[in-house]
């Protein structure tokens, strides 16, 4: 089995009255020790980002819960409370929605790119970092299909288990 677990997010929207206190995205400076974390417990660092349409993105929590869906409010009012801190007239701004999403995370903080087997690869497990790292992971991929480079060490599928399985 694949050594992958859930890591769940809470996401707020805001009204697009947030543009009015928001012109560029801000994280808390402790985001990339929370997003590498092996820590199961809850973790939330103000994150606020800005969406095409106007809209604002508000998160970002992470905790091992399962596939656990249920909308926790006292997260909401931290997340809230974390994006005041850094933009402190977003406090009058409207909520337009929340959700929670899962982010597949590894033991060590890596994600698993490389071949499990003949004719079958595998990349995934890159927590909250999957569109930035999707470059990155599709050059490695190719790179491995086409000239027969090898995958990072620190990423490749087989590291996390204690009987490789044979590729």
């Amino acid at each position: 089995q694949v050594p992958i677990e859930p890591r769940r997010g809470h996401v707020i929207v805001l009204d697009r009255a947030a543009q009015r206190h928001v012109r560029v995205g801000a994280m808390g400076s402790e985001y990339a020790d929370v997003a590498h974390s092996a820590d199961p417990a809850l973790r939330v660092v103000p994150l606020v980002t800005m969406t095409a349409n106007g809209t604002a993105l508000v998160g970002a929590s992470r905790e091992r819960v399962g596939f656990d869906e249920q909308i926790d409010l006292a997260i909401l009012r931290a997340l809230c409370a974390g994006a005041v801190r850094l933009f402190p007239g977003l406090a009058e701004v409207p909520v337009i929605r929340c959700w929670v999403g899962f982010r597949p995370w590894t033991p060590d903080g890596f994600p698993m790119v490389g071949r499990l087997r003949e004719r079958l690869w595998l990349a995934a497990g890159h927590e909250g970092e999957g569109i930035t790292y999707a470059p990155l992971t599709g050059e490695i991929v190719g790179r491995a299909l086409l000239n027969g480079d090898t995958v990072p060490p620190e990423w490749s599928p087989h590291r996390l288990w204690k009987d490789e399985p044979t590729p």
